[in-house]
């Protein structure tokens, strides 16, 4: 058979001796080219041959839509140096395996862009011997830092994902070089400090800022572990609690007053307002003046990222805190307490305007896996399922090599 063929089936060391095939699958005959093997007691070279095994089907791989199999038959070599006869080890197929190591790679690069079961559609390979072959691969809760060691610094971002209504899972990721390092397996303050514990020295001693939510569980770990390390609470995330803020106390006002009040309206941008929503916003105002500052507060918070200046910003946040926690309404007092509180992680963004931006794309992929497999059961496999399909498709070969 011509060479670039068998490189395509990637059976450039072996011989095929016969094929047989119909409209589902093919099946190669096959033995190796070499007629030696290496002694695994003393590590000689032998050409003895002591028997054949008895022929075997194994699964090989995917070309098109048909399956080829490999039928083959391993050898028994005798080796007269220390006495022993063994069975030819095979880099092709393990021991006691039913398909080759090509097919596993083949499974493990599909397992990083389709669910279980349109692989298992596509391989005739279970979900269980999927789940078993992932787990094998693919290391969840121990982080590489090896890239960050030709790295001058280290800016890292943390958000999390949600596995299962409240579950949240924590995501790690080096926002300079745009690469998930690792997902925790719960958002406890003690996983996080045993991730933050397991960079190496000299890894920390880079780590310049650290880019997360308002969440305090993750803020104090990182002050006790990364002192040194400044922390930036992320824009989008802050905005977000802005409109969460409205939401909340325009439900408690459609409860009270038996009105309906339009979600889309008082979230949406004031920029974005025409004319007429313009006129109808300021309607709603007046009958309701608290929402007229929770909604004035948030566009103040928007309109503070638009400076350039971080004394400008300073000035900016500190007024709007000042007038939020002497305000008579709890809850934006509450929200003043909560600013005041993250005040400097929140300046911090105007040094180097660092965002959870690829997080956030990160975490929207993580969301799709989920969709696309009509959800997990398993939050292991769906860690290192999340871990595989954020890998660099370059990196691949060598994980599987």
């Amino acid at each position: 058979m011509n060479y670039s063929i068998l490189a395509l089936l990637k059976l450039q060391d072996w011989l095929v001796l016969e094929i047989n095939h119909n409209f589902r699958e093919i099946i190669l005959t096959v033995e190796r080219r070499r007629k030696t093997a290496d002694c695994p007691r003393c590590g000689r070279r032998t050409k003895h041959l002591w028997q054949h095994n008895r022929w075997q089907k194994v699964k090989h791989l995917i070309l098109g839509n048909k399956q080829i199999y490999l039928r083959l038959r391993k050898r028994r070599f005798a080796c007269f140096q220390c006495q022993f006869v063994f069975t030819e080890r095979l880099r092709l197929v393990k021991p006691y395996a039913r398909r080759t190591t090509v097919l596993d790679n083949q499974i493990i690069q599909d397992l990083a862009d389709l669910s279980f079961r349109a692989v298992a559609r596509r391989t005739k390979v279970s979900y269980h011997s999927q789940a078993k072959l992932l787990t094998k691969e693919i290391k969840p809760f121990v982080a590489n830092w090896e890239e960050e060691g030709n790295q001058d610094e280290v800016i890292l971002g943390i958000d999390e994902v949600s596995f299962a209504g409240f579950d949240f899972l924590p995501t790690l990721a080096n926002l300079k070089t745009k690469r998930l390092k690792a997902v925790l397996a719960d958002d406890r303050q003690k996983t996080l400090e045993e991730c933050l514990i397991s960079i190496p020295d000299q890894i920390k001693a880079r780590i310049k800022e650290i880019c997360l939510d308002m969440k305090t569980s993750y803020l104090f770990p990182i002050r006790k572990i990364l002192p040194w390390a400044k922390v930036v609470v992320d824009h989008f995330h802050l905005i977000q609690d802005a409109n969460r803020r409205i939401t909340q106390e325009r439900r408690i006002l459609q409860e009270v007053f038996k009105v309906k009040l339009p979600m889309r309206l008082f979230l949406k941008n004031k920029e974005d307002l025409n004319q007429k929503e313009l006129i109808k916003i300021q309607q709603y105002f007046q009958s309701f003046p608290d929402l007229r500052f929770y909604w004035e507060a948030k566009e103040t918070l928007r309109g503070m990222y638009s400076l350039k200046e971080k004394r400008e910003a300073v000035l900016k946040l500190q007024t709007l805190t000042r007038a939020l926690t002497y305000a008579d309404d709890l809850g934006l007092r509450q929200w003043g307490k909560t600013l005041n509180f993250w005040q400097e992680e929140i300046l911090n963004f105007f040094e180097r305007r660092t965002t959870n931006a690829y997080l956030e794309g990160v975490n929207t992929k993580l969301k799709l896996i989920k969709r696309i497999s009509f959800g997990f059961r398993n939050k292991e496999i769906f860690i290192r399922k999340a871990i595989l399909a954020c890998l660099p498709l370059y990196l691949l070969p060598q994980l599987l090599t």
